[in-house]
């Protein structure tokens, strides 16, 4: 079996069973320390042999597992039965591994001994032989599986005995082995949940490693001092071997032997998919423990199973695979249920299935030369999905990266009306969502099919939108080339809406730059367009971008207000919920300048009213971190560190630097609040690093002047003085009177004291 990977044949072993028998032999009769003529040696004999312990050594470099060690250690020891576990895993999870390290450590638990049976090299008639020796019998004269079976059983009726088998792949093949009753406890292992659940065992279904146990792995074999070396590469092996034992251990194992070779090395070769497959040491191969899974499936399991390559590791639905394989739902999801069963699938959530990443390698190389075709039918399956649920959030945000994947894919086959139609499909919910990055990666793959197809109106259009994406991202240099590139393409397209669109996004990089007299003059200009196409609309969304720029500019409160109530009489006449939401959020952020926190509450609750129709994520996200000041001023500073949080969340997942930084210096202010001035002092650290990278002086110029406040109130005198210094010198720069006037008054307070 070991050298030429085949059973013996039938022949082989009958004679086998001849010369342990003592019928076959060339010369003098051996003795036989068990009596041939019967399976009933003397007692004092079976009395003398020690306890079977039929186990493979242990490793010294076992990581992790300790929970399902535990789980399985109670079950097969539990004063009532039935005494009747299961491992199941796809091939290399560590099933044989951990099953061995338990019955290891429960070797005093079962007194009578731990007997081991591996279910795929093994034959049960000789399995069942092998077990009546360890205990002094002799079985050999009983010539039928079934006569040992019943005899082993009957030898097993009173022994407390762990019984191992491992690798199950037929349930006909272990039934024999099974004992009765319930002083024997069984440990299984097997790739097939369905041979598991009908024994009745209670099953374990292992997963993968844990990151951290994955480099604990490595580090036990090559030793931790060489992982800590290059850790980075270190945890760039475990993820691209998604933590699969069998493969870190093979590549732990070849590094080991190979002293010289890099880590950076060994992860830059695992990156191609063949490297991955073709990891083997000894008699040990990721490829190989595949191979036995995909033999084990019929002709349709295997094509279904080769087609799921196209979701390379990400989670999909049945209508997916129904849709790649052309296959109805239900047929789809049998084949797919049959495939968990086997684990060559994972369950993940209420409705996916998932392949690991290298089952995802095998299937795609099983696939072939099909890859193209079945790709394409993914492509086109999740844009229809995309455009049947555009404004169906919670349907999109189950498939996002299949989304991205089906337009990369459509990209990447030069499919350019597929290409533009994922764009017009997409860019609405991508905004709406926040979904920022996928919006850039998006509008590059669609400018290029535009430009391929001579489309200047696609064109110009999403290359406004990849510049409004990259306002929400705070590249403002990325943004003004794109806005200025599609403001050149729509004058010769004779398109004053969207000139008019794109100079109100320009004012706005403008604002946040604090160029605030270079965003009225774009704003005034993009009205004036606006009342000539009498576009309320618009006009009304100018009046509150003009609003903010005096509730920043001066800054003029009353003014701002004034716009802001304008501007939401318009919107509020026309259902424009989300310029509503803008203008609500404005009226809020006066309302706490002013120290009037109620009735901003009153309008960050109407904002919040509006936007759980309109789930727009980013405006969330804003109006919580207006809440965040508002319960501030309320002195409700749990409530006010719990949203102010739960915006920070989302502003990282939009990539948004500016809020995060508003939001630090935030939390700075309510913790300071409570005089809790450690995490005060961080927070302005983390935003003060945010608003200089963002090269936003004056909010530079507030969180220094906080910064010093905190260290003032510590008794930091000189540190204090610090801060205020730098921000002086700033505010001196953006000739903004009314902060150097504020912080002149700091510094002079100081210097009476």
């Amino acid at each position: 079996m070991a050298e030429l990977g085949v059973n013996p044949s039938p022949e082989t072993d009958a004679l086998y069973d001849d010369i342990e028998s003592g019928k076959h032999d060339p010369g003098t009769q051996s003795p036989n320390l068990l009596a041939s003529q019967s399976p009933n040696p003397p007692t004092n004999l079976r009395a003398s042999l020690p306890s079977p312990f039929q186990l493979l050594p242990q490793l010294d470099y076992f990581v992790g597992r300790e929970s399902e060690a535990d789980t399985l250690r109670q079950w097969l020891t539990q004063p009532n039965g039935p005494h009747f576990a299961a491992l199941v895993g796809m091939g290399g999870i560590g099933k044989t591994t951990l099953a061995n390290q338990i019955a290891h450590s429960l070797r005093t638990e079962f007194t009578d001994g731990v007997l081991w049976a591996d279910a795929v090299a093994g034959e049960p008639f000789d399995i069942l032989e092998g077990w009546g020796k360890a205990y002094g019998f002799d079985f050999s004269g009983l010539n039928d599986v079934e006569n040992r079976a019943a005899a082993v059983r009957g030898m097993l009726a009173d022994k407390q005995a762990l019984i191992v088998i491992d690798d199950i792949f037929e349930l006909s093949r272990i039934r024999p082995l099974l004992p009765n009753g319930e002083a024997c406890a069984v440990l299984l292992t097997t790739r097939n949940l369905e041979i598991a659940v009908s024994l009745n065992a209670k099953v374990i279904q292992l997963e993968t490693l844990s990151a951290e146990n994955g480099r604990d792995l490595l580090g036990n074999i090559i030793g931790s001092q060489r992982v800590a070396g290059e850790s980075e590469a270190a945890d760039d092996i475990g993820s691209l071997l998604e933590y699969h034992p069998l493969a870190l251990e093979i590549c732990a194992q070849r590094l080991k032997s190979r002293r010289r070779r890099k880590l950076v090395d060994m992860a830059a070769q695992l990156r191609d998919v063949q490297n991955r497959l073709d990891l083997e040491i000894s008699d040990r191969a990721v490829r190989t423990s595949f191979e036995v899974s995909w033999e084990g499936l019929d002709v349709r399991q295997q094509g279904v199973f080769s087609k799921l390559a196209v979701f390379e590791s990400r989670p999909f639905a049945s209508d997916a695979v129904a849709e790649i394989t052309g296959q109805n739902r239900y047929k789809a999801e049998d084949t797919l249920d049959a495939l968990h069963a086997l684990s060559l699938v994972r369950e993940e959530g209420d409705i996916h299935y998932r392949l690991h990443a290298l089952l995802a390698d095998f299937a795609l190389e099983k696939l072939g030369t099909a890859l193209g075709e079945v790709n394409g039918r993914m492509a086109s399956y999740y844009q229809t999905y995309g455009q049947t649920n555009q404004i169906n959030y919670d349907a999109l945000s189950l498939e996002w990266p299949n989304i991205s994947a089906g337009m990369r894919v459509a990209h990447k086959q030069e499919n350019w009306p597929l290409v533009l139609t994922y764009g017009e499909t997409m860019v609405e919910p991508w905004f709406a969502q926040a979904r920022f990055a996928d919006i850039q990666t998006g509008m590059a793959w669609v400018k290029e099919a535009a430009e391929a197809t001579d489309d200047e109106a696609t064109l110009a259009y999403f290359e406004m939108k990849w510049g409004q994406a990259s306002i929400e991202r705070n590249e403002y240099e990325t943004a003004v080339l794109h806005l200025e590139n599609s403001f050149e393409r729509f004058q010769q397209l004779d398109n004053p809406a969207r000139l008019a669109e794109i100079q109100f996004n320009l004012a706005r990089v403008a604002i946040e730059q604090n160029e605030y007299e270079h965003a009225l003059d774009l704003l005034m200009e993009s009205k004036q367009i606006r009342q000539n196409l009498s576009d309320q609309k618009g006009v009304a969304a100018i009046l509150y971008r003009e609003a903010r720029v005096w509730n920043a500019f001066g800054p003029d409160l009353n003014r701002a207000e004034q716009l802001a109530q304008e501007a939401l009489v318009i919107q509020t006449e026309l259902q424009d919920s989300y310029w509503q939401i803008n203008s609500l959020r404005l009226l809020t952020e006066i309302e706490i300048t002013r120290k009037n926190p109620e009735k901003g509450l009153h309008y960050s609750e109407q904002a919040l009213e509006i936007n759980t129709r309109l789930q727009n994520k980013g405006e969330q996200a804003a109006i919580l971190y207006n809440l965040s000041s508002v319960y501030r001023q309320m002195a409700q500073f749990d409530k006010a560190i719990e949203v102010a949080n739960e915006s920070l969340e989302i502003f990282k997942q939009m990539g948004n630097l500016r809020f995060q930084g508003f939001l630090h210096y935030s939390m700075a202010m309510i913790y300071q609040n409570q005089n809790i001035f450690d995490n005060a002092l961080l927070a302005c650290k983390e935003c003060i690093n945010i608003f200089k990278a963002l090269g936003d002086h004056t909010s530079t110029v507030y969180g220094l002047v906080l910064w010093g406040d905190c260290y003032q109130a510590i008794g930091q005198q000189a540190t204090a003085v610090s801060k205020w210094e730098q921000a002086k010198e700033i505010a001196i720069g953006l000739t903004n009177a009314t902060f150097v006037k504020m912080i002149t008054s700091r510094l002079a307070s100081v210097s009476t004291d």
